[in-house]
């Protein structure tokens, strides 16, 4: 058994020459998931086990038949295996990567793993968003960490993602600004059913007359598409079109309601009015605040109203 390749097999070998006939490139020894396929794709968020069938058991395939010396001990030790494999398939797909697995049986004729190959492959890649999404109606009322999400989205801005999700689709997504019961890092799908969705199409010809009319400056700190982040003097400053009236608070994709703020402003702003203190305006305010700092207020206005 110390003889036996786990890595590099003959199997394993085929396949790879039929990547580099089709110019696919791939990875080996990929260490940013939770197993080791035995080839990993990481712009596509697919991987490929390529399976000797004894080893790891093929179901209904001769090569899996298991000796009749020592029976008890191989029937363990393949199930172990089976186990395994459906573990690491399943982490994986919960990550939001697709799995294909070739058996060793499989390997001919070599033009049917080929077509199997570009047919997994080209394949669309699903969005972060569509992979939150998912992630979300798949664990409806249960507790999500930010790290989890993270690793689903496979990006940094993945909490821009849930956002969207929230406003633009509509689903029921709450934080620890939602509900008392939740901690901060924490997200929760209460249920399926949708709130009103919000669109925020603005039209690229739409957006180039209010960068225009707006001298391409931000209209709260006058920062400049061309100058030095205040906050990260690597970068420069970048510009967007915000909504002056928030849609979530009835504003609307008019020009009216539309001007320019840099990145920093837009950030800091995180749909809340910039001027006036509207009922709505407060309220948005409120929910953004922590637990305690809500209790002190309400404290204030049962004070305020009592009697």
């Amino acid at each position: 058994m110390a003889k036996v390749k786990n890595r590099n097999t003959k199997p394993e070998q085929i396949v790879k020459s039929v990547l580099i006939d089709l110019g696919i490139r791939y990875r080996l020894n990929y260490k940013k998931l939770p197993c080791k396929p035995d080839l990993v794709f990481p712009g596509r968020r697919k991987v490929i086990f390529v399976h000797g069938c004894f080893w790891h058991g093929h179901e209904d395939c001769k090569r899996s038949k298991l000796p009749e010396s020592n029976y008890s001990f191989w029937k363990t030790k393949i199930e172990k295996n089976i186990r395994r494999d459906q573990h690491n398939q399943d982490a994986l797909a919960v990550l939001g990567w697709d799995c294909l697995v070739i058996w060793q049986c499989q390997l001919k004729p070599l033009s049917d793993i080929k077509a199997r190959l570009e047919n997994f492959l080209n394949q669309p890649v699903m969005s972060a968003r569509a992979r939150l999404k998912k992630f979300f109606e798949e664990n409806v009322g249960k507790v999500i960490s930010t790290s989890d999400l993270s690793k689903i989205a496979g990006i940094n801005d993945y909490q821009r993602r849930i956002r969207e999700l929230r406003t633009e689709y509509g689903l029921k997504i709450r934080s620890h600004v939602d509900r008392a019961d939740l901690k901060p890092g924490e997200y929760l799908l209460e249920s399926l059913e949708l709130d009103p969705a919000i669109s925020r199409n603005i039209t690229p010809q739409l957006r180039n007359r209010i960068l225009e009319r707006n001298g391409f400056t931000c209209q709260q700190c006058g920062a400049s598409a061309h100058d030095t982040d205040d906050l990260d003097p690597t970068k420069k400053v970048r510009l967007h079109i915000d909504h002056i009236i928030p849609l979530s608070q009835g504003g609307t994709n008019d020009a009216e309601n539309l001007r320019v703020l840099c990145s920093n402003c837009n950030h800091g702003k995180s749909n809340v009015q910039a001027l006036g203190e509207t009922a709505l305006n407060i309220l948005a305010k409120l929910r953004k605040s922590s637990r305690a700092v809500r209790l002190e207020v309400f404290e204030a206005l049962k004070k305020e109203f009592a009697g």
